[in-house]
């Protein structure tokens, strides 16, 4: 990751894993939570070694990766039906409404946000930008497309944008993967 973001010195790599390393110490690290966090930096334009450092000191103050702490609370044993779930979006849209005038503008909703099940707290769908969602999870809705029943380019444009959007979210790997799943489910 680190030579992607510009560190093409093997010497200088080490060096700055080795700063890592210490920085990290002996507190456990979830591999997965860490992975997640480091594919989601956004080097551009960032010294890249004290921009690294930083954040992962940021991250080890918040316990991001930490083995025990958790993120998002536990799941409920059952998800939202999608009329709940469509209901609680669309609750969610009129907050917005009633919190902002120009609601329908451009931007917003914001193309690219992901909606959360209630009870589950896993991702199953994404905003479309125009007050719609497009499912990532498999649901079937008289309402909202699939990803995989959209244009490809468009499940390209918004997995990229989704990732540019969410970046440092600890569980964003997980999100992109079933979105790339449910992408190719249509071409297969």
């Amino acid at each position: 990751m680190l030579k992607k973001a510009g560190l093409y010195s093997a010497v200088f790599r080490d060096r700055v894993a080795n700063e890592a390393m210490e920085i990290i110490g002996d507190k456990q690290i979830d591999e997965t939570k860490f992975d997640a966090w480091i594919f989601g930096l956004n080097f551009e334009g960032q010294n890249v070694r004290s921009y690294f450092l930083g954040c992962l000191r940021n991250a080890l103050q918040q316990n991001l990766f930490s083995v025990s702490s958790s993120i998002l609370p536990p799941a409920a044993s059952t998800p939202q039906t999608v009329e709940e779930f469509e209901a609680s979006w669309e609750a969610w849209k009129e907050t917005l409404r009633d919190l902002q005038e120009d609601f329908y503008e451009e931007e917003y909703p914001s193309r690219g946000v992901l909606s959360h099940d209630k009870n589950t707290n896993e991702v199953r769908a994404v905003s479309d930008g125009e007050g719609g969602l497009i499912y990532i999870d498999g649901s079937v809705s008289s309402k909202y497309p699939r990803l995989e029943d959209i244009p490809e380019k468009e499940q390209r444009e918004l997995y990229e944008l989704v990732k540019r959007k969410h970046g440092t979210l600890i569980y964003l790997e997980e999100a992109l993967r079933r979105m790339r799943e449910h992408g190719k489910a249509c071409n297969n």
